[in-house]
């Protein structure tokens, strides 16, 4: 099984950012007293904007305007970004080399805005080494749909079988599976597997594994 492209999630699997983007809403929190969706819901996390504000329709009605409360979280977590700098994932260097020296196509998958994703990318200084970038306000659909990651297998002109997508959460590999692609999980804050009617998903420990695993499949 020849693998030609890799298609990495941000939040969580290139960036410990999931965790700095906890603080940022107990900040919002503090000053709004609204809670978090986290509070109120598990396996949020690559869902996306569209689905998030309608989580809070449904817990507050119209008395919490989500993307003015969204806002509010990307001013603190900037001001961490900028302050602390973006905390990357043991591995990633190891696996961006990887697919430089290999050859590999390379995409971004983020079901978050594409201005808070460039940010990122930018402050870690990754940016110019994807080939294609799609994030959620980029979609219709963010996972666990698995049209983000169709349309960034698209941007690299490969077929979704060719493709690896490595993903923290839950609801990225639910869309990598739906969308026939070769599913990664490397755990952050969601430890679980998903039941998903036998579909092997391979379990690695950092991103400094994924090169292995690359050269494993094209064995097979």
């Amino acid at each position: 099984m020849a693998v030609r492209g890799i298609i990495l999630d941000m939040d969580g699997t290139m960036f410990d950012t999931e965790r700095m983007g906890d603080r940022a809403w107990a900040m919002v929190e503090k000053e709004e007293g609204i809670a978090p969706l986290s509070r109120y819901h598990s396996n949020l996390n690559g869902i996306g904007q569209k689905e998030a504000a309608r989580l809070y329709r449904e817990l507050y009605g119209d008395k919490v305007d989500y993307y003015a409360l969204y806002r509010k979280k990307r001013a603190y977590m900037n001001e961490l970004l900028e302050r602390e700098g973006v905390p990357v994932k043991r591995g990633l260097q190891e696996l961006l080399d990887f697919v430089r020296d290999r050859g590999l196509r390379l995409a971004l998958g983020t079901s978050s805005p594409q201005e808070y994703a460039r940010h990122c990318l930018r402050l870690a200084g990754v940016e110019e080494r994807f080939d294609a970038i799609v994030c959620g306000d980029m979609v219709e659909q963010c996972k666990p749909s698995p049209e983000i990651f169709e349309t960034a297998a698209a941007g690299l002109g490969l077929a979704p079988e060719e493709c690896m997508v490595v993903e923290d959460s839950v609801n990225g590999i639910r869309a990598a599976v739906a969308g026939r692609f070769i599913p990664v999980m490397v755990p952050d804050q969601e430890r679980e597997l998903p039941d998903l009617g036998g579909a092997h998903i391979y379990v690695l420990q950092s991103l400094g594994e994924v090169p292995a695993l690359v050269k494993q499949l094209e064995k097979e």
